[in-house]
């Protein structure tokens, strides 16, 4: 050993390494990459799958999120989403105000995205006013599609 100018420590060590069957050991390091390459595959599938879930039809997904819209109309020219949200008491999932107005009286409409088919019946049924003009709401699909939950 000392002809190949080859420490004691080094010798042990890597003995230590090769022979050892304890966590410092060739074999429990070989285990160790086992482990770790197939969780990355593993991961690797799940994220690949939900990617392709996501790829497949968002059309389908839309249709699910239109059985719990809710369409309010009548909205004061400057109500604002805080305004909506503050209303129905934080229970809608998103709020977007369209550019539309009526022509008249100059109102906006806006969607609502309720979380539950539910909620959106719910919400289609109270009545009040933000800014002093009385909302009027309506779901955007009338008839029930056996499917209480929204995407």
């Amino acid at each position: 050993m000392e002809s190949a100018d080859c420490g004691w420590e080094i010798a042990k060590g890597w003995t230590t390494y090769l022979y050892s069957s304890g966590l410092h050991g060739h074999s429990a390091h070989l285990a160790k990459k086992a482990t770790v390459t197939q969780a990355r595959e593993e991961v690797a599938k799940i994220a690949q799958g939900m990617i392709a879930a996501e790829l497949e039809d968002p059309r389908e997904e839309a249709k699910e999120r239109l059985s719990c819209r809710l369409l309010v109309s009548n909205l004061a020219a400057d109500a604002e989403e805080d305004d909506i949200r503050e209303f129905f008491r934080r229970c809608s999932r998103a709020i977007k105000i369209l550019e539309i107005r009526d022509p008249v009286k100059r109102t906006r409409t806006a969607q609502l995205d309720m979380w539950t088919r539910n909620a959106a019946i719910r919400a289609s049924f109270m009545y009040g006013s933000i800014f002093g003009l009385y909302l009027n709401m309506e779901l955007a699909v009338a008839i029930k599609n056996g499917n209480d939950s929204c995407v």
